[in-house]
């Protein structure tokens, strides 16, 4: 067995920085129980494919940077009604640039890069609060509790409700 040690990239290293400062506040905190999820999120960072670096984009850098910061603040808040086409007007680029840039930098589309987040908060949600799945779905984001039990399954394999009781 080759036992040398590997060096691999890591893609979003401020995404990679966020997740373990999350670890560590976590840890030790009645939230202990998250630190496995935090831990799987960062294997799963690792070895996630990634076929464009935003190098490869040419995205100029102060662009980037409010990409950058835009992302940041997607994952703060995913609950609010995020309007792309808006976002793209506001930082003077069409919304075909807007969607190539925010892809090359996150390495998903606007909108599945919201829906992962959305369900990511709802996913803690569901662990840490008796809440109904109704209401997790509507304060996470989500219009239609069905549609966001649907992407829920999709997403992590396991209903809203199979996913509570197996990580409560």
């Amino acid at each position: 067995l080759d036992i040398s040690p590997k060096v691999y990239k890591i893609n979003d290293p401020e995404r990679f920085r966020n997740t373990i400062s999350s670890l560590i506040e976590k840890h030790n905190t009645p939230e202990d129980d998250f630190c496995v999820l935090e831990l799987q999120n960062l294997l799963l960072q690792l070895h996630l494919p990634y076929n464009k670096t935003t190098d490869d984009c040419k995205i100029p850098h102060g662009l980037l940077k409010k990409i950058t910061d835009l992302s940041r603040a997607i994952r703060q808040s995913p609950r609010l009604d995020w309007n792309f086409s808006v976002e793209a007007r506001k930082l003077n680029i069409s919304p075909r640039y807007f969607r190539m840039v925010f892809t090359g930098a996150n390495r998903l589309s606007p909108h599945k890069f919201l829906l992962r987040e959305r369900l990511a908060k709802a996913a803690q949600a569901l662990i840490s609060s008796d809440e109904t799945i109704y209401n997790i779905a509507g304060e996470n984001g989500f219009k239609d509790a069905f549609y966001f039990s649907r992407m829920f399954k999709k997403h992590y394999k396991l209903s809203p409700s199979q996913y509570r009781k197996e990580f409560s």
